[in-house]
């Protein structure tokens, strides 16, 4: 369970559960998620203050950028 400011979280959520287009598009995943962990972290960081629905429209307008859009054509 994760616990922050944004509330509480758990493990593999299914609210945040998505599948991608395939198997190709996985390719380059160790880069390409560690990438995305990293920039949903910094926005935590920056957004000390945010609520629950603010984070969830982050995530959501984050899995509608061309990138992730092309991997996960269902968003989040």
């Amino acid at each position: 369970m994760i616990k922050h400011g944004l509330g509480s979280y758990a493990d593999c959520d299914s609210r945040f559960t998505t599948r991608a287009k395939d198997k190709a598009s996985h390719n380059g995943y160790e880069r390409w998620h560690r990438e995305l962990d990293a920039d949903v972290v910094k926005w935590i960081e920056r957004n000390t203050e945010a609520t629950p629905q603010q984070f969830e429209n982050f995530l959501k307008q984050l899995y509608n950028t061309p990138d992730l859009i092309t991997r996960f054509p269902n968003g989040l």
